[in-house]
């Protein structure tokens, strides 16, 4: 018996040696990303109460969407927020949580049997998709119903008396027996006598003239469910009047294709859709009648036949299972011809372009003959679905469940039910709550004052949970917040000191900058907008670059009620907490200081924005690197050892970044003191670091000396 040895995930049987290479990661993974910020607020279009994450040119195009209000506003300041060189860039991620609850408009479309086939919903939200109208017109494909054509000029020879006429219509066969004898009969007595109750067991059929000729149409209010394509109409040769008046053959109603337009006041898309055959099916076997079903029922997508007094002939095919709320194709076209062809009582074939389509894509069918005439199934229904959501701008269609038939025509039908909705102080927590399931920097609350019920310093106060908690051992997706606060000066400090947070800042300035809002013009807009520049700035910063003096890009500021002025009540309000712009004599605004609402103690991490970004970068770096490298794995000899070396290859980064500083207290390393203990389970890690700190002051001494020259 053989010896085996497991190597390296292989069984080994043969002697000999064999080898392992592994790679140690050393240094972990790259720096995480730090230019995601999360915004809170309101829009009119864009949909509601998701999360919506946009990245590179995302940002600037998503404004049309989001179209009016804050969150439209938000996204070009965010990306473009500043005109000062050291700020190259914005954000490069923003998450969009919209708080307001907007609706979509609607509109039914009803088929030719007048029940809802299509529910029709606007792609974007808001009062404004009430615009949106809907035409639905006959395409190349035209509506038909049965209808035998004659071929033969009249008048006709009857003198022979008692000419018949015996037809299958849906399944039923209905006999005419002519009381004409002359032998040159017009054309209109023809049609007149055919018209006339000269037929057994009922009339099926409607004469009509063209020219000199005499045409059969299935008579849909005679003959019940015979619209389009589920009536049909065959001549039995036994006939005698087919060969005099030219009608022979049979023929099947026609489903047509159709064109839908949909417009608002500024944009107009078209398509044709449906009218397009994908498979054909005939039953030709013996019972007296065979009808097919395609319809939902328990979770199933099925095809279905019922062929009378002939049970042995049934089909019962599964197109389709629904699985976790959604249905799962099980076949596709060919797969379904060759079920059906395996029963010889059948006769299909595959008539469409992609011979792989899925099966569930055909239109529902309820008792649809398929004996004597060979029907076409299509899949107009779902055609309409794929334009819509491949190719439409403006609006989506559903597919009603069981509904059969052809979708009716109309003409310039407005959609209804769309709204610009409103939010609830309760709406801003489940945002911030959900904010919580993505990794941010950054995090803004776009709104500046008293909204109705809605309570700035209450949504403030909710944003600044939210940070601190995120920032918690727990939460462990560290991020500061912007927010802002639209008042008095003593309002506007009174709200910075009751945050009172260094993971908080509060602006309370209004900027001009280009508003989407307003067809792109120069806008005043609440201060907000400041804090979306503030917080651009900061994730198109390097990680611990202070805001401090660099400069926004805004047309103007204001104080929006005159209370204070940055050039003379600056040391209040920054005392106060606040985070304030100023005018530059040779023209710009620039942040006057990277300032947080920490008001405790004159602490140098707490009251700057910048060092707190940098000492939470950190641990936010360390602790992913740490958790993927070793959690899970073997306490091994030398555990403590290797993490400590992942540390110190970490903190090597973070000095050539700028993160962190070397200086004469930490050897020029950037840290000091690290000590690693694994006990049991646990790896326990100490370090002290120096993180960067934006340089504040300058104080130059200059010292003017006497003159004193000599000369020889």
């Amino acid at each position: 018996m053989s010896i085996k040895r497991t190597f390296n995930g292989a069984t080994i049987i043969r002697p000999g040696a064999y080898s392992a290479v592994k790679v140690q990661n050393l240094t972990g993974f790259p720096l995480q990303a730090t230019g995601i910020v999360g915004i809170i607020g309101e829009a009119v279009g864009g949909e509601p109460r998701v999360l919506d994450t946009l990245t590179g040119p995302q940002i600037q195009s998503a404004k049309d969407r989001y179209k009016s209000g804050p969150i439209a506003d938000a996204l070009a300041l965010l990306a473009e927020p500043s005109k000062d060189p050291r700020v190259v860039n914005g954000a490069s991620t923003v998450v969009i949580y919209k708080v307001n609850a907007s609706l979509q408009s609607a509109l039914e479309l009803s088929s030719n049997l007048s029940q809802v086939i299509v529910d029709l919903a606007s792609k974007n939200w808001g009062g404004d998709e009430n615009q949106l109208k809907a035409t639905i017109e006959t395409g190349t494909v035209v509506d038909a119903d049965a209808k035998i054509e004659g071929t033969i000029d009249g008048p006709f020879d009857l003198s022979g008396g008692s000419d018949t006429l015996i037809l299958t219509v849906n399944g039923t066969v209905y006999t005419y027996t002519s009381t004409l004898t002359g032998a040159a009969e017009t054309p209109a007595a023809v049609m007149g006598d055919l018209n006339g109750a000269n037929w057994s067991p009922s009339k099926p059929i409607v004469a009509s003239l063209s020219g000199s000729k005499v045409d059969l149409t299935i008579d849909t209010g005679a003959i019940l469910d015979s619209d389009l394509d589920y009536g049909y109409i065959s001549i039995d040769a036994s006939s005698t009047l087919d060969t005099i008046v030219g009608l022979a053959g049979s023929n099947r109603g026609v489903k047509g294709s159709r064109i839908i337009t949909i417009a608002n006041d500024q944009d107009e898309e078209s398509a044709e859709v449906g009218g397009q055959s994908v498979i054909s099916v005939k039953y030709t076997g013996t019972a007296v009648t065979c009808k097919l079903t395609i319809g939902d029922s328990l979770g199933s997508r099925k095809l279905t036949t019922t062929c009378a007094g002939v049970a042995a002939d049934d089909l019962d095919l599964t197109l389709g299972v629904t699985e976790n709320g959604e249905l799962k194709p099980k076949m596709t076209i060919t797969a379904l011809v060759d079920q059906i062809n395996s029963h010889a009582k059948y006769d299909a074939a595959v008539t469409y372009s992609d011979p792989n389509l899925n099966a569930i894509e055909i239109d529902y069918y309820s008792l649809l003959h398929i004996g004597d005439v060979t029907v076409d199934l299509k899949r107009d229904v779902e055609a309409l679905v794929e334009w819509s959501t491949n190719l439409s701008q403006l609006a989506q269609a559903t597919r009603k469940s069981n509904i059969i038939g052809a979708v009716a025509l109309i003409a310039d039908q407005f959609f209804t039910g769309g709204a610009d909705g409103a939010s609830a102080n309760t709406d801003w927590g489940t945002g911030f709550d959900a904010l919580k399931l993505v990794r941010l920097n950054s995090v803004i609350p776009l709104i500046s004052d008293d909204v109705g019920a809605l309570s700035i310093d209450s949504i403030n106060a909710l944003c600044a949970s939210h940070v601190i908690a995120m920032t918690s051992t727990l939460g462990k997706s560290e991020r500061a917040a912007f927010c802002s606060k639209l008042g008095t000066k003593a309002e506007f400090m009174a709200a910075a000191k009751a945050l009172n947070s260094g993971l908080v800042h509060l602006v309370g300035q209004d900027v001009q900058v280009s508003s989407h809002s307003n067809n792109d013009e120069l806008t005043y807009l609440d201060p907000w907008a400041f804090a979306c520049l503030c917080a651009g700035m900061r994730a198109g910063s390097d990680v611990g670059e202070p805001i401090t003096f660099k400069l926004i890009n805004a047309n103007d500021i204001r104080v929006r009620d005159g209370s204070w002025d940055p050039k003379l009540d600056y040391a209040e309000l920054l005392d106060a907490g606040c985070t304030i712009c100023e005018p530059l004599d040779s023209a710009g605004f620039r942040i006057v200081l990277d300032n947080t609402t920490y008001g405790v103690d004159p602490n140098f991490v707490w009251n700057r924005g910048s060092v707190v970004e940098a000492g939470y970068y950190v641990a936010y770096d360390l602790r992913f690197n740490l958790e993927a490298l070793f959690t899970g794995t073997k306490a091994r000899t030398g555990s403590a050892d290797a993490i400590a070396n992942l540390v110190k290859a970490r903190m090597e980064i973070y000095l050539d970044e700028d993160i962190i500083v070397g200086d004469d207290l930490n050897e020029g390393v950037g840290y000091k003191n690290l000590s690693v203990v694994i006990e049991g389970s646990t790896a326990l890690i100490d370090i002290i670091i120096t993180p960067v700190q934006g340089i504040d002051f300058i104080l130059p001494t200059i010292y003017l000396a006497d003159i004193r020259q000599t000369a020889a």
